[in-house]
């Protein structure tokens, strides 16, 4: 599926990029305001005599796939939240290994913020600058017997290893990669329009949604199934190029159920034989993103893959033949109204 460079459907794609992309001019705030929390942060946890790692800025802003905030009418995108990591010692004042912390961070913040919205997740303690429109989630990291794996004691008694720091790296390398490809897309934007359109596919109120207590499909797991089609097929010179190459593979991976293996970062996997589909953190191989989704979680999900290759394919081929409002109108199914309403004359 050829596309032009220079053609109308690519300049569109340029202009949404643009436009879910969170505001670089904000950057400086996040960061400022980023600093200022784990200044904080860092003083209580010494005052309380936990022994501390190291603390660092993670997620979507780290990686740069983050998206902006938007809700408006089916364009229900809950935005960029910031990651703050902090990496403790294993080790409580009694020498015991400490169990999660998460409620001790909700209480640091409620303490400094008296007037900003916060609270917890099963992972994380939050905060919401509702003034500023910036969110944190403030994660603990316990350190473990093996450097640079880190372990996420959760809220309900569970526990999660994280290479938080690699799985950064994990995402801007790939983007580095793109980068060095003469006149190639870059793949952290390629993952933001799948990041994007994943909320759109959501407010169709299938088994996922974007409600706040509808499962949703994990940025994550994103983030691995688009890095595995950037390993096998690349990114083109346009976006709906990528795009379409990116959905068909993807969809067959879902469709044969072929799992999704880093085996340069993981040379052996553990694949459980009782889990219908495999999806492999690249640092932890013990570690199935899917392993507690049932087969109607993953039918729906390689669906929606299926399904949108049609319309995008004819909205390329439409914008060849200069039916230009045509294509555009099977851009909104994929993606919403706010490609039309911000970037209607691309």
């Amino acid at each position: 599926m050829k596309t032009p460079k220079n053609s109308p459907i690519q300049n569109r794609f340029n202009c949404f990029v643009q436009f879910i992309s969170p505001d670089p001019k904000r950057r400086r705030k996040y960061e400022h305001r980023a600093k200022e929390i784990i200044g904080y942060i860092e003083k209580r946890l010494a005052s309380d005599s936990y022994t501390l790692s190291g603390s660092t800025l993670a997620g979507s802003f780290a990686k740069k796939t983050g998206l902006r905030r938007h809700l408006e009418g089916p364009n229900e995108v809950e935005g960029l939240d910031i990651d703050l990591v902090f990496i403790l010692k294993n080790e409580d004042l009694k020498g015991k290994s400490l169990t999660s912390i998460i409620l001790v961070l909700e209480e640091y913040l409620r303490d400094h913020y008296p007037d900003s919205a916060v609270g917890h997740t099963k992972s994380s303690a939050t905060i919401s600058f509702k003034a500023d429109r910036l969110s944190f989630d403030v994660v603990p990291l316990i350190t473990t017997e093996k450097p640079g794996v880190f372990q996420l004691n959760r809220t309900d008694h569970q526990s999660r290893r994280s290479s938080v720091k690699e799985h950064t790296r994990f995402i801007q390398a790939r983007t580095a990669c793109s980068q060095g490809m003469n006149e190639a897309v870059h793949f952290n934007n390629c993952l933001r329009l799948v990041k994007w359109w994943r909320y759109q596919r959501q407010s169709e109120k299938g088994l996922f949604g974007n409600g706040k207590n509808d499962t949703k499909v994990p940025s994550f797991l994103l983030d691995l199934l688009c890095a595995k089609a950037f390993d096998r097929v690349k990114v083109a010179q346009t976006y709906p190029e990528t795009l379409y190459k990116w959905f068909e593979f993807i969809q067959a991976e879902i469709e044969h159920r072929k799992p999704v293996l880093f085996t340069k970062h993981v040379k052996n996997y553990d694949l459980s034989p009782n889990q219908h589909w495999h999806v492999m953190d690249p640092l932890d191989k013990s570690n199935n993103v899917v392993m507690k989704w049932n087969i109607s979680k993953i039918d729906e999900l390689g669906r929606w893959f299926k399904e949108s290759l049609p319309p995008l394919k004819k909205a390329i081929l439409l914008d060849r033949k200069g039916e230009y409002d045509e294509s555009l109108k099977l851009l909104v199914k994929l993606f919403g109204p706010s490609i039309k309403t911000y970037c209607k004359q691309a």
